[in-house]
């Protein structure tokens, strides 16, 4: 007979039992793993995202970086740039806020120009200017060899005719100098203004190369008080001389420039006197303010 098997006791059979529930040890791994994760904090959404956005935040910080140290200007205080001497191209062109229009065979430079100032050199033809607005300390002027036109605003033309020159104002308002003193023309408004006419043989008469030479300067807008003191000496060497009606006009402009208001109006009552009519006796009353003078 074969032996049997002793009955195992309550113990035992414990024991057997565990023994065999346990998992195998690739599961007991798994389970371990579980547990860890388990034990970390769960994220959020935006705290998933914190590391991308600080690699970002860095990024924009070295590129940031680059542009202010190799892109930026070579210095900081350096002065305006200033155009000079630079030749207009016929058509409209724009200078800053600026345009102008050259005429077809027309001759300009600009002579120069900065943030704040642009001068404008006429020698031939026609030019259309439409200025913007300036704010203070801010001009544009065009030269002609007659007269300066200055502005502040406006749309206007000046135009070369010989040896006049023509201020045509369509919008705003312009100051012009010439040799007759400032002028101011608004919109609608337009005038001539001329050089002192030449004198044939001036030289060859009496006292003509004094009155020639006052004529040059003047027209060069140069040595106003020493074309002064010319036409003086003229009127009084040779009083009721040929070039009288030169010498009293031109001198009583320089005497009203300076501001010798007096000595202009005596020059201007002799003037009169003398020369009662025509464009220069209108032009002397204009310029001391006597208009309503018959």
């Amino acid at each position: 007979m074969m032996a049997r098997e002793p009955v195992p006791n309550v113990e035992q059979l414990l024991k057997r039992t565990l023994a065999e529930a346990k998992p195998p040890r690739a599961a007991t791994a798994r389970i371990v793993a579980g547990a860890m994760l388990r034990t970390e904090p769960a994220k959020s959404g935006w705290q998933r995202w914190v590391p991308a956005m600080t690699v970002l935040a860095g990024l924009g910080v070295l590129v940031w970086f680059g542009n202010a140290v190799w892109l930026r200007p070579t210095t900081s205080t350096s002065a305006p740039a200033v155009v000079m001497a630079v030749a207009l191209t016929p058509g409209w062109q724009a200078l800053g806020l600026h345009a102008v229009e050259l005429s077809v065979a027309g001759s300009a430079l600009v002579e120069a120009q900065t943030a704040k100032a642009t001068r404008l050199q006429l020698n031939r033809g026609r030019l259309t200017c439409a200025v913007a607005k300036l704010g203070p300390g801010e001009s544009f002027a065009v030269q002609t060899p007659q007269v300066q036109v200055r502005v502040v605003g406006t749309r206007f033309v000046v135009e070369l005719e010989g040896d006049c020159t023509w201020v045509r104002v369509h919008e705003g308002t312009v100051w012009v100098t010439s040799v007759a003193g400032d002028r101011s023309l608004t919109i609608g408004q337009e005038e001539k203004f001329c050089a002192p006419p030449p004198v044939p043989a001036l030289a060859a008469t009496a006292g003509g190369e004094w009155v020639r030479e006052a004529l040059t300067l003047i027209g060069r807008n140069q040595g106003p008080d020493q074309a002064a003191q010319l036409l003086s000496r003229y009127l009084t060497t040779y009083p009721g001389g040929v070039f009288e009606e030169e010498a009293l006009f031109y001198l009583c402009i320089l005497k009203q420039q300076a501001g010798d208001h007096i000595a202009a109006r005596d020059l201007a009552e002799r003037f009169w006197a003398t020369f009662p009519e025509g464009r220069r006796a209108r032009e002397l009353r204009r310029l001391l303010g006597d208009d309503a003078m018959p």
